[in-house]
């Protein structure tokens, strides 16, 4: 009950705070004090290249290697195991937006194979990129 108090506490200082959300200023109000789950900051990020499986970006991090298995199918294996299945966020961008992305994580692994697909479901090449999210082994 304390914690549901704290929270509704916090939230009313976001509304009051319209001055600075007018000025087109940042506020962060923590809503707790100790450290942030580790489940809420990402394992690992990346771009990818599904056509010939490089990382198509300096700002990927958690990613040990990728292997292309076909055009349009890659597996990318972490430099760390996750604890069941992890979360994963995933979209492709460029001028490939008639493609989707599948993926498979592997169970408690560290590996997952990423599938770009057209509309009718054939493999096919494109860029996507991904945030894993879950708990570490």
């Amino acid at each position: 009950m304390k914690k549901i108090a704290v929270i509704l506490s916090l939230l009313l200082l976001t509304f009051v705070a319209v001055p600075a959300i007018a000025a087109n200023k940042v506020v962060v109000v923590p809503l707790s004090s100790s450290r942030v789950p580790q489940e809420l900051v990402p394992l690992a990020q990346g771009e990818i290249s599904s056509f010939d499986g490089v990382v198509s970006s300096t700002g990927s991090y958690g990613i040990s290697s990728v292997a292309k298995n076909a055009t349009g199918d890659v597996t990318v294996t972490f430099t760390f195991s996750w604890v069941a299945y992890p979360a994963v966020m995933t979209g492709v961008y460029g001028n490939d937006s008639s493609r989707i992305v599948v993926y498979s994580p592997a169970f408690a692994g560290n590996t997952i194979r990423f599938r770009t697909k057209d509309t009718t479901g054939t493999l096919a090449g494109a860029y996507f990129s991904f945030v894993v999210y879950g708990q570490k082994q």
